[in-house]
């Protein structure tokens, strides 16, 4: 058997009841909806015996407060992982009671090393999800999509100061999160990030050291976006500065920019160091789309001859500006 799937709790009872000591040794994928708490008890059981299982999605189960019990489970003392070490997808929909994934940190527990995929929605009592040490684990972590967790305030809780690298990490999306403020207290690095979706995250303070950030004067670690091809912000009602960078030009790869409805953005980018008059920025940028941005002075504090030479589509809504001809004749200034 590679593939399973759950729908009810009847299913669930026979599932756990009628297990032989055969099943679920080779099962690759795993689908779970409408259940109750006698979830954990299954999970616990597959944890034991499927070291295949690659895929799990859990949706709709509405009594959970969290998945994994791990009380009974003792870490590695070397720190390596002894269960569902081969998972590359979680999906979890709709389980409005879980607070936490699992209930004490999962590291030498739980496999992370080849998790590729993590989709969280609607989980509205969700306040916690990655561990410093978990989150230092997730090497092959490719997309990062999180939406409708009304409770959740950090993707990572905090821990010791030090910088947390996604190294194949390339999209990221955060929606209707009301109550986040950071991604993570403390430096992060994302060298193979193309896309970064913010949209409805109104208490957000900094997605990391100086991007999308509230305070403007700090500077942000460029090597981290210099494959961003696709940034949208919207409804980030605290942000002050998209970008705020010492060496704006390792934003080469950008080619797509909105920026919506950020009610104290006052300028997207913003540059710290000199930089050459007749430097080239943003050379592949085509596509710049402001709209409703109260606050905005300047698209860029400093004035360029070569920035935006590419740009194909400018679009500019619901906003003063202080001159329209330095948007149409220098493209620099706002």
């Amino acid at each position: 058997m590679e593939e399973y799937s759950i729908e009810d709790n009847e299913e669930l009872r026979k599932a756990i009841d009628d297990i032989r000591p055969s099943h679920f040794r080779n099962l690759l994928k795993l689908s779970i909806k409408y259940c109750d708490q006698r979830l954990n008890n299954f999970l616990s059981i597959l944890m034991k015996r499927a070291n295949k299982l690659q895929d799990i999605s859990i949706k709709q189960c509405q009594t959970l407060e969290h998945l994994f019990d791990l009380n009974e489970f003792t870490p590695d003392n070397d720190g390596h992982d002894k269960y569902f070490t081969q998972i590359k997808a979680l999906i979890l929909i709709e389980l409005h009671q879980v607070k936490c994934i699992w209930n004490k940190d999962p590291v030498g527990i739980l496999g992370f090393e080849n998790l590729q995929m993590v989709h969280i929605i609607s989980c509205s009592s969700l306040d916690k999800l990655f561990t410093p040490s978990a989150a230092k684990k997730l090497s092959q972590l490719n997309e990062l999509k999180l939406e409708a967790c009304q409770m959740l305030q950090k993707v990572i809780d905090s821990g010791n100061i030090e910088t947390i690298k996604f190294p194949t990490l390339n999209k990221v999306e955060f929606k209707s999160l009301s109550r986040l403020i950071h991604f993570y207290l403390y430096p992060l690095e994302f060298p193979q990030l193309r896309s970064l979706i913010i949209e409805k995250c109104p208490e957000l303070e900094e997605f990391t050291t100086g991007f999308a950030t509230t305070n403007a004067s700090q500077i942000t670690n460029d090597r981290s976006f210099s494959e961003l091809n696709e940034l949208k912000l919207d409804n980030c009602h605290k942000l002050v500065c998209a970008v705020s960078s010492k060496a704006l030009h390792e934003l080469k790869s950008l080619k797509k920019l909105i920026v919506s409805h950020c009610n104290t953005l006052e300028l997207v980018f913003n540059i710290h160091d000199e930089i050459s008059y007749h430097t080239n920025l943003l050379q592949h940028l085509d596509e710049l789309i402001l709209i409703d941005l109260p606050k905005l002075s300047y698209v860029i504090n400093k004035k360029f001859v070569r920035f935006c030479e590419s740009m194909q589509s400018l679009q500019v809504k619901q906003f003063i500006i202080g001159n329209i001809e330095d948007v149409v004749h220098e493209k620099s200034r706002f």
